[in-house]
């Protein structure tokens, strides 16, 4: 019986010079260490590890290759059988991590899968249930649900379309309360990063938005990765999603790692949709946020959540920023957003996650590429960011052990000067425009109009 789990290693090196071997060389040699035993050995590529290491009998290497190399990090895919006792087979296909040394040219400086997932493993083999991977706490936990409830559930990461008789068109209620001030004529425009000199400063952003005749996923395996790792991130919440995802609506909207932003209504094609359209793609995601809001500050769990002396309670009361869908945008849609105080944010790292011919070793190689102090990454966590619970932890691992910190939207704009555009695009000026004529208004999955 053969099982397949992914986990991630990440390899750093000081100086190009100072590698003797090459990173296949001691992640080959490394795991040829723990499966004959010679722990001692093995350690001096791991330091600090437990000698609790040598829990494989056997190992059986189907490849082992380099997916990102530079001055400061190399990110290795390794695919191998191995046994855990005499009776069972397992393969594991991840990303194997390690420290360039002077003394033996590489050192692994995160192996998460012989220290924090082996117990996980053991016991999912033995049980054939799924695992909590992360001791995250949920400042909500045991007040308003389970340990459990937050963990990513089988195929609730999967999208649907929806029957027109079963389409949610309305929101709970269809105008915020809250108004913003003006939006500072420093963030008119497309933001797509912010100038922040040379502090290693980093936005992780997931869009999770669906159209009228569409009900997206929840792809909790990658918002279980971000608990894991403690990382902010901002969430770019569609407001359909939200009335059709209420728990995870809940559970998001309250977990102080993560900020929620504005992805529209229903998914909408800025540049095709009248001021009217605009304005509800715009007002009823506000609205729909804020009656969660509301929900959560008269809930009674989330009362005995505050009386127990719960700290970690805090969450924006509206929300401050705005994504466009698809990317695109015009003069009005920034007028229209500049009137209600929201900055138009948008990235200058592009995962190419939603493309279903995406591996995850490109995105990996191509992020860790082109990040830079500032910059603005875009992924997706709603079913279609289809490789990208693979490629996050080797991600969030190499920009971690580059020196980089993760902040939310607002945290980095208020960090810096942000960068701004008087057009909305992908990776260069114009190159959206197609989506005008593939989506038209973009508020029905493969429909153009607007009902």
């Amino acid at each position: 019986m053969i099982k397949t789990f992914f986990f991630a290693l990440v390899i750093v090196s000081l100086s190009s010079k100072a590698a003797i071997s090459s990173p296949e060389s001691t992640v080959t040699r490394y795991y040829e260490l723990l499966a004959s035993n010679q722990c001692l050995e093995a350690l001096k590529l791991r330091p600090g590890a437990s000698e609790n290491l040598c829990k494989v009998k056997e190992i059986h290497f189907l490849s082992v290759s380099t997916v990102s190399v530079d001055e400061e990090v190399a990110i290795v895919r390794l695919q191998i059988n191995y046994s855990a006792n005499a009776s069972e087979r397992i393969k594991f296909d991840g990303y194997v991590v390690m420290r360039a040394t002077y003394e033996s040219g590489w050192s692994i400086v995160h192996d998460g899968f012989f220290t924090d997932k082996l117990k996980a493993q053991k016991k999912a083999l033995k049980d054939k249930e799924n695992v909590r991977i992360t001791q995250y706490s949920h400042p909500l936990d045991g007040f308003c649900w389970d340990a459990q409830a937050t963990m990513h559930k089988d195929g609730e990461e999967v999208p649907q379309r929806k029957e027109s008789g079963k389409i949610v068109r309305k929101p709970t209620k269809s105008t915020p309360a809250q108004n913003h001030l003006p939006l500072s004529a420093s963030l008119h425009g497309s933001i797509r990063s912010v100038d922040v000199g040379q502090e290693k400063l980093v936005a992780l952003t997931f869009d999770i938005g669906e159209q009228n005749n569409d009900l997206a996923g929840y792809d909790g395996r990658i918002i279980d990765t971000l608990r894991k790792h403690r990382v902010h991130a901002t969430l770019y919440l569609g407001g359909k999603w939200m009335l059709t995802h209420p728990k995870r609506t809940f559970q998001l909207i309250s977990d102080p790692l993560f900020e929620i932003g504005n992805h529209a209504w229903t998914h909408g094609n800025f540049r095709m949709l009248s001021e009217k359209q605009r304005a509800e793609q715009i007002d009823f995601t506000q609205a729909q946020y804020e009656t969660f809001v509301e929900s959560l500050d008269n809930a009674p769990c989330f009362k005995s959540a505050k009386e127990s002396g719960q700290d970690r309670l805090a969450f924006d009361q509206s929300i401050k920023t705005f994504r466009f869908p698809y990317g695109t945008c015009n003069k009005a849609s920034f007028a229209d957003l500049a009137d209600r105080g929201l900055p138009a944010v948008q990235w200058d790292v592009v995962s190419a996650d939603a493309w279903k011919a995406q591996t995850s070793a490109k995105m990996i190689k191509h992020v860790l590429k082109k990040t830079e102090p500032g910059s603005i990454i875009l992924m997706h966590a709603n079913g279609r960011g289809w490789k990208t619970h693979l490629a996050i932890e080797p991600i969030i691992l190499g920009l971690k052990t580059r020196g980089y910190s993760f902040l939310t939207v607002s945290d980095l704009l208020s960090s810096g000067t942000p960068r701004t555009y008087s057009e909305c695009f992908e990776n260069l000026p114009g190159d959206n425009k197609r989506y005008d004529n593939i989506f038209g208004k973009g508020t029905w999955r493969g429909e153009k109009d607007y009902r």
